[in-house]
């Protein structure tokens, strides 16, 4: 499975013919008045792609907006690691997580693995 996920996003720029100002939206929806010089009439649009990319997580098996930040915690705090294990035990129970998907983790230390070991193995009874 690839780690990352990259696809086009469409922003449509629309440019008053009378002012010129330009603004940004996500959806393809001509605006009615402009901003600026509250002109009524129309627009000229653009559409410019830019990439956005996911990233695969190997826990919950999804793809999610990067995070540079989420990043560095999980490369670099394994306080944050084990902070998660403690507060979010019911959750990770309930949606199947082991301690093994722990170690899928850059950097987890055995300090790390032994919380989730010790919190993560219980029998979930139906």
């Amino acid at each position: 499975m690839n780690k990352y996920k990259t696809y086009q996003k469409p922003e449509y720029t629309y440019s008053c013919t009378n002012c010129d100002n330009e603004f940004s939206r996500d959806y393809p929806v001509e605006p009615e008045t402009c901003y600026d010089c509250d002109y009524i009439g129309s627009f000229e649009e653009y559409v410019d792609y830019t990439d956005v990319i996911k990233q695969f997580c190997p826990i919950c098996k999804q793809y999610f907006y990067t995070s540079d930040y989420l990043n560095d915690i999980f490369k670099n705090d394994e306080r944050a690691k084990r902070q998660i294990i403690r507060k979010a035990t019911d959750f990770l129970l309930g949606e199947g997580f082991t301690p093994e998907d722990f170690l899928k983790l850059q950097h987890t230390t055995e300090e790390t693995m032994k919380l989730a070991r010790k919190k993560l193995n219980k029998v979930v009874s139906a």
